[in-house]
Parts: structure tokens; sequence; C-alpha cells
């Protein structure tokens, strides 16, 4: 079973301490009941190949992540790449080009890690004043990057919290190794 919009908070919660039991143990079959083999090591390519079948192609990104002051959240998005490539990309260039600063990337950090204020933003190397830190939200709340709950109180957007991850691994050049 896959978490989705039918499971109630409980069993979504459920499913994520499962999935993460059974990452410690060497297994990623939540719900399936068989551990993560070689063959399985491309399983969402796999599926991609599937459910591509006559098509140029597909992407996809998923997540699910925990996050300090917020319930997980659980995302995925796929898209058949000859759609995306009618897109007018540029038209999107102010969204990934506000994350292009490096203050603005320490600040999206510091929230997914707990930080919510300027107050706590400004305690953190490099950020400048808290001036200019405003300046940095202003630009991450006009294309929909962060949202201002209430008063000088800051999150990520729940819709951007797995695909601000995904940008992030996308820009590194070697793997994230697991612990463990």
């Amino acid at each position: 079973m896959a978490p989705d919009d039918t499971l109630s908070e409980e069993q979504k919660i459920d499913y994520i301490y499962r999935y993460v039991a059974e990452r410690r143990e060497g297994t990623t079959g939540v719900g399936e009941g068989r551990p993560q083999t070689a063959p399985d090591q491309l399983w969402a390519v796999n599926e991609l190949q599937r459910r591509a079948a006559g098509t140029p192609g597909r992407i996809a990104f998923a997540g699910m992540v925990a996050t300090p002051s917020a319930d997980p959240h659980l995302w995925q998005q796929e898209a058949d790449v000859t759609q995306l490539m009618r897109l007018d990309w540029a038209s999107h260039s102010r969204t990934l080009e506000a994350l292009s600063h490096p203050v603005r990337l320490r600040i999206l950090q510091a929230i997914l890690g707990g930080a919510h204020t300027v107050q706590e933003f400004a305690l953190l190397p490099s950020m400048g004043t808290t001036g200019q830190i405003y300046h940095h939200l202003r630009e991450l709340l006009a294309v929909d990057w962060i949202r201002a709950n209430r008063r000088n109180h800051y999150e990520i957007t729940p819709n951007r919290v797995v695909p601000l991850l995904v940008a992030m691994l996308s820009s590194l050049n070697s793997p994230v190794e697991d612990e463990g």
C-alpha cells in the first residue's frame, strides 16, 4: 500500500515509520514484504519505463520528509517529457532564480531544520543584516517557496518541500550516502 490522499494522517505516519524501519533493516518494500535487491535498485526507472511505453519518456520525483515543525510531507510528481518540452521554460526562471542566492538557500535549509523567524535566521553565519534577510524572504515569498503563516514566522510552502530537496539533490556531483 503506497501513501495517498485516501489515507488518514495516522495511516500516513504509520507508513512512514514502517518505511524508515525497513530502510534501517535494509529493505524498502513498504507493504510489499520484500527486500531491496540488486534488480530493484532502479525500481523507479523500471516503473517509468512501463508507464512511458510508446512515448519519448517520463520524468518523476517523489519523497517523504519529516520536518521538526510539521507533519510529514508526502509528495510525488510525474510528467510526460513531451509536455515538459512544450513548456516555456524561461517563464519559470524567476522560481529557479530565487534558489540561486546562498543566503536564500541558508534560509530554506534553516526553515527545514526548525528555524522560522528573522531573529533565528540572523544568528546563522553570513546572513547579513535583518533588512537583507527580509529582502531575501520577500524574494522567496514572491515565488511561493515559502509562506508566512503568521507575522514573522515563515515555513516552506508544503508542496515545495520535496521539490526543494530534489533541486538540491540534483545539484550534487556525487550521491549522498545513507547513514547507518
